[in-house]
């Protein structure tokens, strides 16, 4: 009896010898395959994140783009209305064209549209007032804006009005003033002797000015005007400054 006793705990002892490393291993295998399932688990975890993140980048990246064009649409839109309004404020003709300078003059309708548009294209004229009557006698008025100062020390504008008359007989008489407060205001850029003399010598005033002279040689007249009073107003800023 004793000895099967001692046999069986012999056994017994032995099968837990033999069994332990099985178990052990087991135990391994499956502490193992646990932390293999997490790994794959946090790795999943970490491509869903990379990929949400791409995706917000792709998503944001095309937004920003979006906006870019949708600014630069604006910016666009901003130019097309500027020039828009622009062309709004000019005159156009009969055929709808906005004559602004004299090669577009081809007769009394283009330059009543010329004299219109000019004082819009040029900041510095005022106006531009061209008549005519049966005589063949016609008139070029163009008034101009200066910068002076009045009493010498505050900003403002003087205005010249310079008068190109074609006589009947063809002869043509040059006259220019300022406004009548001008005498109030100091280093206004006009002088009206070198403006006179400019206007007398220039040559196309001299090839235009004749009697029943076309709507188009008035148109250059004036544009001549324009030429000489905003050269002789560029000439005494320099004197001035």
């Amino acid at each position: 009896m004793k000895n099967l006793t001692k046999t069986s705990l012999g056994l017994t002892i032995l099968s837990v010898f033999v069994l332990s490393p099985a178990i052990s291993h087991a135990q391994v295998n499956a502490s193992l395959n646990e932390d293999e399932d997490i790994a794959l688990t946090v790795g999943s975890m970490i491509n869903a994140n990379v990929d949400a993140n791409t995706n917000l980048g792709t998503t944001l990246g095309n937004a920003t783009v979006t906006n870019v064009n949708n600014i630069d649409d604006t910016d666009n839109d901003t130019d097309d209305k500027v020039e828009s309004n622009s062309n709004l404020s000019l005159k156009v003709n009969s055929n709808g064209i906005a004559t602004v300078s004299s090669s577009q003059v081809d007769s009394e309708e283009d330059l009543k549209v010329f004299s219109s548009n000019v004082s819009v294209k040029e900041e510095d004229v005022d106006e531009v007032d061209i008549d005519s009557d049966d005589d063949g006698e016609s008139q070029v008025e163009v008034v101009y804006k200066h910068r002076g100062k009045l009493f010498g020390f505050i900003p403002v504008t003087v205005k010249s009005i310079t008068i190109v008359e074609t006589k009947a007989n063809g002869e043509t008489e040059v006259s220019s003033r300022k406004s009548w407060y001008a005498f109030l205001v100091a280093g206004e850029n006009y002088s009206k002797a070198d403006l006179e003399s400019r206007l007398k010598n220039n040559a196309m005033i001299k090839a235009n000015a004749k009697a029943n002279a076309s709507a188009t040689a008035k148109a250059k007249i004036a544009e001549a005007i324009i030429t000489e009073v905003e050269a002789n107003a560029n000439s005494q800023v320099s004197v001035n400054e």
